[in-house]
């Protein structure tokens, strides 16, 4: 999941540059308490701008089966 997370991140970074100002995971998977299979993965993305152009890059990151 670690590895998962980081690339996600430095994905996000690639993508967004600057504009990146926190990247955080919470929920039951930051507590330890997720679930496989039933538990989702909860990641809160903090811009500094907010617009159409910025969510379209970020779009086309994929999610990984292994990221769970």
């Amino acid at each position: 999941m670690k590895k998962n997370l980081n690339s996600f991140i430095e994905q996000l970074k690639a993508k967004l540059g600057q504009n990146l100002l926190l990247v955080s995971l919470y929920g039951s998977k930051a507590r330890g308490e997720h679930v496989k299979k039933h538990s989702d993965i909860n990641i809160l993305i903090i811009l500094n701008k907010r617009d159409l152009s910025c969510l379209k890059s970020i779009a086309g990151i994929k999610k990984k089966p292994a990221f769970r």
